[in-house]
């Protein structure tokens, strides 16, 4: 008996470490998603304010900005998959974590009856 209350504890123990891993996981991610919602809004401040001074630019300043924007465009879209994959890893955190607070629920309740 008492080693199946051992047994149990230590279940218990190790979905308490889970549930740790995954809030841990699920901040950093909102975190990441957060810094790269902020580049990119800095970002696009950047070139509206290009977008301006280009109306009194030169050709020459008319190409910089293209070549801006093509890397900005650039920039966004390989930052949206990171955003994507992001959102994608904290989903699956949260679902592990929703998964493990169940386990630990169900684990509580048969070391009650």
């Amino acid at each position: 008996k008492d080693e199946v209350i051992l047994e149990r504890d230590q279940h218990l123990k190790k979905l308490l470490k889970q549930i740790e891993d995954l809030e841990y996981e699920v901040d950093a991610t909102t975190n990441s998603k957060r810094r790269l919602e902020e580049v990119l809004e800095e970002r696009n401040v950047a070139l509206e304010g290009l977008r301006a001074t280009s109306e009194a630019s030169s050709q020459q300043k008319q190409l910089e900005i293209e070549t801006l924007r093509s890397e900005l465009e650039c920039f966004k879209v390989k930052k949206q998959s990171e955003l994507s994959n992001l959102e994608d890893a904290r989903g699956n955190a949260e679902e592990r974590f929703q998964k493990t607070v169940l386990e630990l629920q169900q684990a509580s309740a048969t070391c009650v009856h």
